[in-house]
């Protein structure tokens, strides 16, 4: 089997550091709408942080996979996959909603809180990801320096 490439694993370690950040986000956050809200808090929190997670891991999956290949055509990948992940969360929301009760169960403020606070701690941990990531630089209008001088 073909070891990853040095840019897939930099992906790779950008999706770590997005799933460790939404977890040390999400993770109180349910906890505290499961205190408030009871079960449907639970769930409802839940259910928001999943799609934020399955939303971002997906797009920067595809980011791993495609990470070597021509920027035009990871430019089309990564739109493609974001209209993708885009329409099938929304399917999803329509689908899940739909259901006989649904709006029994989930609620609202949950919801948009859990959401924001997902995406904000998943960039926020790619950002700390890509803060310890080594990103080799070469300059071609560099010259050596002369060990006489």
């Amino acid at each position: 089997m073909k070891s990853a490439s040095p840019n897939s694993k930099r992906a790779a370690q950008l999706l770590v550091g997005g799933m460790v950040g939404l977890h040390i986000g999400a993770v109180p956050t349910i906890v505290v709408f499961s205190i408030i809200d009871g079960p449907q808090g639970f769930i409802s929190s839940l259910a928001a942080a999943l799609a934020v997670m399955l939303f971002f891991s997906i797009g920067q999956g595809v980011m791993v996979v495609c990470a070597d290949i021509d920027p035009r055509q990871l430019l089309i990948a990564a739109l493609c996959s974001y209209v993708g992940r885009v329409s099938g969360i929304a399917l999803a929301m329509f689908a899940l909603l739909g259901l006989p009760g649904a709006r029994d169960w989930m609620l609202d403020v949950p919801v948009v809180v859990t959401t924001c606070v997902a995406t904000v701690a998943w960039i926020a941990g790619e950002i700390a990801a890509y803060r310890k990531l080594r990103i080799p630089v070469y300059d071609s209008t560099e010259r050596p320096v002369d060990a006489d001088s």
